[in-house]
Order: structure tokens, then C-alpha cells, then sequence
């Protein structure tokens, strides 16, 4: 059996949302974009997989750049309220790579992911933002 599918008691964080908030308050009030980042190529920009992705500030599909090795620059189109705001990312994966936002601005999320030993790796991840 290979390693990812054995059984083990891990720590691990969890926040899923469809067209919702992830806060106490109601859809009304909060405005967000989530993302798939599938792509690990350098070099260039790509609009995010058209099939998951979603952004409540503008039209257009939101998109990202690999900046270099486990570096990327998520991009959402629109004025996004950078004051109160918050950013989940999550590796996607077989693997033990893991993803860590880096910051954010009013329209880029700059995400760095790594291996479990720590050295940066190329991995697809998720990427959400919230606003209110």
C-alpha cells in the first residue's frame, strides 16, 4: 500500500464553502473569490480552472502566476477590501506538501508551497479570500 493511503491520527485544518461566507454573518454582507491553481509551469499567467473558481468583486476568471519554484502570484480581478480580509490556501495533492499564504494586496495572493521536509515544491492548491 502506498504511504499517502495508510491510516494515521493527524492535526489538520478545515473550512469549505460554495458561494458563502466562511464568518458569522450572513452571504450578504461578505464578498469573496476561491480558485484551483492547477498549473505548476513557469513563467507564465493562466486563468485558474474554469470549472472551480468564483469571484464576487468583478467579472473574468481570476488567475495565477508561478513566480518560481513553490512561488506563486494569485491574481483577482476587482476592488477587493484588503482592511478586513482573509486568505485560506490548501495543497492539493497525494503528497505531504503543504501551501502557506505569504500575503495579500487589494487583488494578488502571493502563495509559497513546500515538501513536509520544508524545500519548496511545485503543488496545485486552493486559494480563497474573503472580504466584509
Amino acid at each position: 500500500m502506498p504511504p499517502w493511503c495508510r491510516a494515521a491520527n493527524e492535526e489538520f485544518g478545515l473550512a469549505y464553502a460554495a458561494r458563502e461566507p466562511l464568518s458569522f454573518t450572513v452571504g450578504a454582507n461578505t464578498l469573496g473569490a476561491y480558485a484551483w491553481a492547477d498549473q505548476t509551469a513557469a513563467g507564465f499567467t493562466y486563468k485558474t480552472n474554469p470549472l472551480y473558481q468564483y469571484n464576487a468583486y468583478a467579472t473574468g476568471q481570476l488567475t495565477s502566476q508561478k513566480i518560481g519554484t513553490g512561488g506563486h502570484l494569485v491574481t483577482i480581478r476587482g476592488n477587493l477590501n484588503y482592511g478586513a480580509s482573509n486568505v485560506l490556501v490548501t495543497a492539493i495533492g497525494d503528497d505531504s506538501e503543504y501551501c502557506n499564504v505569504n500575503g495579500w494586496t487589494t487583488n494578488q495572493v502571493s502563495v509559497y508551497c513546500y515538501r513536509q521536509d520544508g524545500a519548496p515544491i511545485n503543488a496545485r492548491f486552493d486559494v480563497t479570500f474573503q472580504s466584509w
